[in-house]
């Protein structure tokens, strides 16, 4: 039962752990979103066992009221829930890509390379991890507004052809 601790807005409640019990705050002031916060828990940490999920709350990378949404859109499916939470943006990769590029070639080719890989990756654009397979590349290729050699160029060579290319 979800309870409020004093000069705390938020509701607590006693979280089952490897090691015992702790207290746990919800996130929220909500008396009925509260109850749903622990019933996730608890399921999760009594028939579930998943404590490689829970834990992600105690090292502080997942509050636990984003646990709860995504607990909720995984249709409380445990194995579904820790592949949305292990699903990253490939987005924010990008820049990091371009700089280890840029210290392997010219600057010339790495801002070139840059330019086509953000075709396929926009720039502020969330795309998780999962979504990125080889039939989403290559639609995205398909639909480009470009000269066919340079359709050609990419699905010929690169990772997402369908087809084998002969040596």
């Amino acid at each position: 039962m979800p309870f409020k601790r004093k000069g705390r807005p938020n509701l607590y409640f006693q979280a089952r752990t490897r090691t015992g019990w702790k207290q746990l705050c919800t996130g929220t002031p909500n008396r009925t979103l509260a109850p749903k916060i622990e019933g996730m828990w608890e399921h999760l940490a009594t028939y579930e066992r998943a404590w490689t999920v829970l834990d992600r709350v105690w090292m502080g990378t997942v509050p636990v009221a984003r646990l709860y949404d995504a607990w909720i859109a995984s249709n409380r499916n445990a194995g579904e829930l820790q592949r949305r939470l292990d699903d990253v943006d490939i987005e924010p990769m990008v820049a990091e890509w371009h700089k280890v590029k840029d210290s392997q070639a010219g600057a010339d080719w790495a801002a070139h390379a840059l330019a086509h890989v953000r075709t396929l990756i926009p720039e502020g654009v969330a795309l998780p991890a999962s979504s990125v397979t080889t039939d989403c590349l290559t639609t995205k290729l398909a639909a480009l507004d470009c000269a066919r050699n340079t359709r050609r160029k990419y699905t010929a060579r690169g990772p997402c052809s369908s087809r084998t290319v002969p040596t």
